[in-house]
């Protein structure tokens, strides 16, 4: 993990960490929100989608609300790593598609429209009945 926060693969600018309930993934997050005083931490927990891009968006210094995410990661004028906790428990229904909302369409239209880039930590359950897994991104398994 800390070579790839020193210098990312550039293919892959989102970090997924999995592993069992109770493999402290979320410890692992958090001791690196210390490590890393720059870094944005969001736990995801209950949060929709867009509650998540909002409070990314305002780490990151963007003001007010942009007319969309697009816009909204046009306006980040410092990248950095955001530390993304407890994906799989976003929204408050266990049938909910926010995981997914949030690992696909916020993540990569941060990534595609921000300038300098963010890189991502997304913490995931192994398996959350049948929760989709991360595509293409490398993984750290606890």
């Amino acid at each position: 993990m800390d070579a790839w926060l020193a210098e990312p693969h550039r293919l892959h600018d989102t970090l997924a960490v999995r592993g069992e309930a109770g493999a402290d993934k979320t410890a692992l997050l958090l001791e690196l929100s210390v490590r890393m005083p720059d870094a944005v931490y969001v736990e995801c927990c209950g949060l929709t989608a867009d509650e998540v891009a909002h409070r990314l968006l305002t780490a990151c210094g963007v003001t007010g609300r942009p007319e969309s995410l697009a816009a909204g990661a046009q306006r980040i004028n410092s990248g950095g790593v955001a530390l993304l906790a407890n994906v799989q428990w976003a929204d408050q229904y266990v049938t909910s598609n926010e995981a997914k909302r949030i690992t696909q369409r916020v993540t990569r239209t941060l990534q595609q429209f921000s300038r300098p880039d963010v890189r991502f930590v997304v913490e995931r359950s192994a398996d959350r009945g049948g929760a989709v897994p991360l595509p293409r991104h490398p993984r750290i398994t606890r």
